[in-house]
């Protein structure tokens, strides 16, 4: 067998493992519907990896690339499913996937969840991700931070913030201009930064006037 088709059935492996790993650790549909697109867009960025190998350490990248993302995705869903098992538990904290050494580029698409436990309390639940189809993109940067708020016997309610980052350059360090009704809201803006921390960006609000 060669190694396009060795490499075909690491791929095929890498999605039915992230698909094993939301079947057996279940979240809820508003934290879903970001991580299940998010997951597969990561595997499909190697999937024609191969085209550009020329040595074998071309093809030991892709593979390791490759076959880091469905670990990780499984080990965030356990520790997401475990943050609402009860009040036992530590306080949830972010959760963001870790760093895949392997990338395809040095462009990311992060994703940072906190969701704490909803057993005696309607907490509200936060997703910050990177909100574009190309991440290697130039310039000021869309992002989303997404608060979900529960509602009994309904789908938790997304509220959807836009933020634009403008990523440090040698003489500035970088900015997010956040919406004035997010900026306004002491528990959500707080979890924001929280959130950025927790993906690795170091950020600073932005000036006023700044787009």
């Amino acid at each position: 067998m060669g190694l396009l088709e060795d490499f075909r059935k690491a791929y095929d492996g890498a999605l039915f493992a992230v698909e094993w790993a939301e079947r057996g650790d279940r979240l809820g549909a508003g934290i879903d519907a970001v991580l299940k697109p998010w997951v597969r867009e990561r595997i499909v960025r190697w999937e024609h990896s191969m085209m550009w190998c020329d040595s074998d350490s071309d093809v030991a990248h892709a593979v390791d690339g490759l076959t880091a993302i469905a670990p990780l995705y499984a080990e965030l869903r356990r520790e997401l499913a475990a943050d609402g098992l009860g009040p036992h538990r530590p306080e949830a904290p972010w959760r963001a996937i870790g760093r895949i050494r392997s990338e395809l580029s040095v462009a990311e698409r992060p994703v940072a969840v906190r969701a704490r436990s909803r057993v005696h309390h309607r907490h509200e639940h936060y997703i910050l991700c990177r909100d574009e189809p190309d991440p290697t993109s130039a310039g000021p940067q869309a992002w989303e931070f997404r608060v979900l708020s529960a509602h009994p016997g309904k789908a938790d309610a997304a509220q959807v913030f836009p933020l634009t980052v403008r990523p440090a350059t040698r003489d500035r360090h970088g900015t997010v201009r956040v919406p004035d009704e997010l900026a306004h809201d002491g528990v959500r803006y707080e979890e924001m930064w929280f959130a950025f921390a927790a993906t690795g960006w170091d950020l600073r609000e932005a000036p006023a006037g700044e787009v």
